[in-house]
């Protein structure tokens, strides 16, 4: 069994694009939390440590949406639809607007193909990593155990 079959092509589709999406997402929300910290700098550590965690949690609460949003949109099959129908009218589009809006729905393309075909990789990469992260912590783990437990 390959990696690349763990799941299945709509939750690698949904998840693939979920993970691209909260990296600008993530960015979005960190530049927020920036900004708002700086106006309570002064503030008690409590408050700017829920304003903190709270900022995790909604990075976790867009993921989740974003996963479901795409998957619910996959299994509908409204994607497959959806493109082929977009299609014609970008055609359309594209030959009635400046040169300039040509170049920038061409880049469009280009990434939307590009991370379509290596959403598996992505997807794969993203798993691996969450292992080494879990098995890390995981070691962290038994050796605060070992410490612990220790008569030095």
């Amino acid at each position: 069994m390959s990696l690349f079959n763990i799941f299945s092509p709509d939750v690698m589709h949904a998840l693939g694009w979920t993970l691209i999406h909260s990296l600008w997402q993530g960015a979005a929300i960190a530049l927020v939390l920036a900004i708002v910290l700086l106006f309570f700098r002064k503030s008690s550590s409590k408050l700017r440590y829920r304003l903190s965690v709270g900022s995790l949690l909604l990075v976790s609460v867009l993921f989740l949406g974003t996963f479901l949003t795409i998957y619910t949109t996959s299994i509908n099959n409204e994607t497959a639809t959806t493109l082929t129908e977009n299609e014609g009218i970008i055609e359309i589009i594209v030959e009635s607007v400046a040169m300039e809006t040509a170049k920038e729905a061409k880049f469009l393309a280009v990434y939307t193909d590009y991370f379509n075909t290596h959403l598996p990789f992505i997807v794969t990469l993203w798993l691996m990593g969450m292992v080494v992260f879990a098995l890390r912590f995981l070691g962290g783990l038994a050796y605060i155990q070992r410490l612990k437990h220790s008569h030095h």
